[in-house]
């Protein structure tokens, strides 16, 4: 969980117990071993979390990273593997991975080190990715022509739980 809608800053404790009881930690040995292989793996490109005042350089870098992934998707062939850690608002690391392999998408979402969060490690099969922008009442824009080194590009996917998914 990225952000902890309606926690009370007056009873961290309170909320903290909540979610671990309906929340447990039950990853699996399966994903600690997925997670720990595509932590060591060191052709996996990395994209800096978005954030409002991102460097042009930074920038440039993430929209280069984010067009390749598309391209390897959109192409059918390769292998590409690039993955992006936030931080919660409690200061907790949630890793996305995105991975290609022959027009075959995989998203991995790991939120083990969310304490506010799920804790858990969910992998979903994607069928097809967009390449765009967000407008500044968050609409997804798909990206016509050359990209802007002005506007951070984001991957959008669809989940099948809940909706969308962005990279």
């Amino acid at each position: 969980m990225l952000f902890c809608v309606g926690c009370s800053q007056e009873k961290p404790d309170k909320r903290a117990t909540f979610v671990t009881a309906i929340s447990p930690n039950n990853n699996t040995p399966e994903k600690s071993s997925l997670i720990q292989g595509l932590k060591q793996d060191p052709s996996i490109k990395t994209i800096d979390c978005p954030r409002r005042n991102l460097d042009l350089t930074i920038r440039i870098k993430n929209n280069a990273v984010k067009q390749l992934l598309y391209s390897v998707a959109d192409s059918g062939r390769g292998v590409f593997k690039a993955k992006k850690t936030c931080i919660t608002v409690e200061g907790d690391p949630v890793t996305e991975y995105m991975i290609v392999v022959s027009g075959k998408i995989r998203v991995i979402h790991d939120a083990s080190q969310d304490r506010f969060g799920g804790m858990d490690v969910h992998s979903y099969d994607v069928n097809n990715i967009q390449l765009g922008y967000y407008d500044k009442d968050m609409k997804f824009l798909p990206l016509l022509g050359k990209a802007s080194k002005d506007k951070e590009l984001f991957i959008q996917y669809s989940l099948p739980e809940n909706g969308k998914g962005r990279f």
